[in-house]
Order: C-alpha cells, then sequence, then structure tokens
C-alpha cells in the first residue's frame, strides 16, 4: 500500500512539474500563477 501511495505521489508531482514547465513558456516570469507553482518546488 505504501508503494502505491508513493507512486501516485511521484505520478502527482510529475505531472504537477510538466504544468509548472509548460506555464512557464507560456508566461512570463513575473505572472502570479508562474511565481506560485515555482515556489512549490523552489
Amino acid at each position: 500500500t505504501l508503494l502505491f501511495l508513493y507512486a501516485m505521489f511521484m505520478t502527482i508531482a510529475s505531472r504537477l512539474f510538466f504544468l509548472c514547465s509548460f506555464s512557464l513558456l507560456q508566461c512570463p516570469k513575473s505572472s502570479p500563477f508562474c511565481s506560485c507553482l515555482l515556489s512549490h518546488f523552489w
């Protein structure tokens, strides 16, 4: 069960990471949405 939760967490984290990377390509760094996403990862 723990391994399943870990795998599910990694899947969600990778999706959020790709979403953040995609949003950075779409908008400037001064955008609140991008800075909000970046604050969760960095």
